[in-house]
């Protein structure tokens, strides 16, 4: 149960109520966690924003982002983002077992190397806050530039989302779990 009562987006300011009704007519689910942090009305388009923004037309290969995504919300134990990325991860192509894995990453066969990189890269950022001079040499070798940058914010922006949930206890939708039901059983927890 969420530690704070989610915000009444219909009793927000005028600029955050426009903004959650434009965000439903692009038929954008208004989630638990987009009404926890409209809280904060100074916040919350821009934390929408650019995490829409590394979801939609990413120059990072998805895969890897849902690959780092998933590995922070079990490092983290964030119960939320690990069940709303289940699907997303699988969208993109990684699969049931390579999620089921993905705490023995390193010594799975399930993971190419490159996968291996990024998982790395975003354990020791999340670990020590940043990669060995090894690690960001490896990834650059495969990633341009762009995805570099994408994959370190990708990294900081859902480690920032873990502990934002963890810390109110964000409630994971009803009807996510009942629409995801059998992937996520199938998948089981963190």
């Amino acid at each position: 149960m969420a530690r704070i009562p989610y915000a009444e987006i219909e009793n927000a300011p005028e600029k955050i109520r426009d903004f959650f009704v434009k965000m439903g007519a692009n038929d954008v689910e208004i989630l638990n966690i987009f009404r926890m942090i409209a809280h904060s009305d100074i916040s919350v388009r821009e934390f929408i924003r650019l995490g829409s923004r590394l979801l939609v037309k990413p120059h990072l290969d998805p895969r890897f982002r849902e690959l780092a995504i998933l590995r922070i919300a079990q490092m983290n134990q964030a119960r939320y983002e690990w069940t709303h990325h289940i699907p997303i991860a699988v969208g993109v192509g990684i699969t049931p077992e390579q999620i089921k894995q993905l705490k023995n990453w390193q010594e799975s066969p399930l993971f190419t190397d490159r996968d291996k990189t990024v998982l790395g890269f975003t354990e020791e950022l999340v670990r020590d806050g940043h990669p060995t001079d090894e690690t960001f040499a490896a990834a650059a070798a495969f990633l341009e530039p762009a995805s570099l940058v994408e994959l370190t914010l990708s990294i900081g922006y859902w480690s920032m989302v873990a502990k934002f949930l963890n810390t109110f206890q964000v409630d994971i939708e009803e009807d996510f779990k009942q629409k995801h039901a059998k992937i996520l059983a199938d998948i089981g927890s963190l």
